[in-house]
């Protein structure tokens, strides 16, 4: 119960964020586009904070290079393991912090957009179908991992935080003016 020792799991997806983002990158662009890519992250002030604060954010940024990595694959190549492995990523990252569901909701609608410029027919049905089981059983598998939560301190221990509280329609207007 040390402090050091509960950052420790941060600063590795912290670390592991470097070269997911390279290969990333490389996949989408090229191997030179992938060394910048990394280097800036490994360089990154904001980055660091988040692999030693042990907030669970460089998961997120881990999951999300990883989610883009299973979808690029996805986009050539539809095959059971790798939706399983999407599916996987994204209860992961969305049991690690929820806010999870907008890189996750990003990289989905990027990929079936992908899939319906890309593909026709019943091909882009299946692949439609594959992805839709994919996110539900996400849903489920960060439903299941949330149970012991739920069940010993109740829905508001996930959805009362007494430190977030919502702005009137006046103070958030103030806020961005």
């Amino acid at each position: 119960n040390h402090p050091a020792v509960m950052r420790l799991p941060a600063l590795v997806a912290g670390v592991l964020l470097i070269p997911t983002v390279f290969e990333a990158t490389r996949r989408l662009y090229s191997p030179a586009s992938g060394l910048y890519a990394a280097a800036l992250v490994a360089v990154s002030v904001p980055l660091a904070e988040y692999a030693v604060s042990a907030r669970g954010y460089s998961f997120i940024a881990l999951f999300f290079a990883l989610l883009v990595i299973l979808a690029h694959d996805l986009k050539t190549r539809s095959s059971w393991r790798s939706w399983a492995a999407y599916g996987l990523v994204a209860a992961l990252g969305l049991y690690t912090v929820p806010i999870m569901v907008y890189p996750l909701g990003a990289v989905s609608l990027w990929l079936l957009a992908s899939i319906w410029l890309e593909n026709t027919g019943s091909t882009r049905w299946t692949i439609t179908r594959d992805m839709m089981i994919a996110l539900t059983l996400a849903a489920l598998r960060t439903l299941t991992l949330y149970v012991p939560i739920i069940l010993s301190n109740g829905v508001g221990a996930l959805v009362d935080n007494p430190f977030v509280q919502p702005l009137s329609a006046a103070e958030f207007r103030a806020t961005i003016t």
